[in-house]
C-alpha cells in the first residue's frame, strides 16, 4: 500500500506530512535524478527522526502531577519497590539514595530514582506509536550502589508478544551507565517502553539503586515510503 498516506494519518505534523508527499511525488517519477532523490531520501529520514524523537514524553522526567510522572504508568510489584523523581545534588532520597550531584555531562536537571528488593518490580511504562523502520531507545542511568545486580531488566521496548530489552544484569557501581537497545518495526506499531527491573532475592545493598535521565527513541533506518523509480535502478530499494 502506499506507506506515505498510512504516514501521514499516523503523523499529525503539517511539515512532516508535506515531506513525505514530495517524497512520495519524486519516488514515482521517472525523470527523477539521483541527486534529488538522495536529497529528497535525507530529508524524509530527519523528518521522521524528529517525529521519532518527540512520539517520547517527558523522557527527562521534568514534569510531574501530584507526585505522579507525567506520561509514565508506574508498574509496581512487592513490598520492596521504591521510587521518585529528585533533582541533581538535592536531599531527596529514594529508598535511602541520593541523586547524584550532576546529570552525565556535569548539568542540572531532574531524574527518576528506581529501587528494589528481595524479588520486588519496579518499573514505568509509557505508550507511543511510531512508524516502520529501525530503532535505538537510549537512556543514561546512575548507579548509587557500589556493587548491583538484578535478576530481570526490564528496561527496553515491547511490541505485542515481542520484547527488545536490556541485556546488562548489572549497572556498574557509582558511576553512569549509556545503555541503548535497539528494536525494529516492520509496519507502523504501537509499542510499549518500560524501565525498570525485578530484584534478585537479597537486599537493596546489593541491587541497583537507579537514577534514569533522558530517555528517548531515536530512528536508524526508516523504511522507504514507496519503490524508487525504475530509471534509478542503482538506488532501488534504497533505505531513508
Amino acid at each position: 500500500g502506499n506507506k506515505v498516506a498510512t504516514l501521514n494519518a499516523i503523523i499529525n505534523d503539517e511539515a512532516v506530512v508535506t515531506i513525505l508527499t514530495e517524497a512520495q511525488a519524486m519516488y514515482e517519477n521517472e525523470a527523477a535524478t539521483l541527486d534529488e532523490v538522495t536529497a529528497k531520501t535525507a530529508e524524509v529520514y530527519n523528518a521522521l527522526n524528529s517525529y521519532a524523537n518527540d512520539a517520547l514524553l517527558n523522557g527527562s522526567f521534568e514534569t510531574s502531577t501530584e507526585g505522579a510522572i507525567d506520561n509514565w504508568t508506574q508498574v509496581k510489584e512487592g513490598e520492596y519497590a521504591h521510587s521518585g523523581i529528585a533533582a541533581y545534588g538535592s536531599e531527596t532520597l529514594v529508598n535511602s539514595a541520593s541523586a547524584p550531584a550532576t546529570n552525565i555531562i556535569g548539568g542540572e536537571g531532574t531524574a527518576l530514582g528506581i529501587s528494589a528488593a528481595w524479588k520486588s518490580k519496579m518499573s514505568f511504562t509509557q505508550d507511543v506509536t511510531l512508524p516502520a523502520g529501525k530503532y535505538i531507545l537510549s537512556y543514561e542511568a546512575y548507579n548509587s550502589n557500589p556493587t548491583a545486580s538484578l535478576a530481570t531488566n526490564l528496561t527496553g521496548v515491547s511490541v505485542g508478544e515481542t520484547s527488545f530489552n536490556s541485556s546488562l544484569t548489572s549497572y556498574e557501581g557509582l558511576a553512569w551507565t549509556n545503555d541503548a537497545i535497539e528494536f525494529e518495526l516492520t509496519e507502523e506499531s504501537a509499542v510499549t517502553v518500560t524501565l525498570g527491573y525485578i530484584s534478585n532475592n537479597i537486599g537493596s545493598d546489593t541491587t541497583p539503586k537507579l537514577w534514569i535521565d533522558n530517555v528517548a527513541i531515536y530512528l536508524v533506518e526508516a523504511y522507504a515510503p514507496a519503490k524508487v523509480p525504475s530509471s534509478l535502478e542503482p538506488v532501488n530499494g534504497a533505505e531513508v
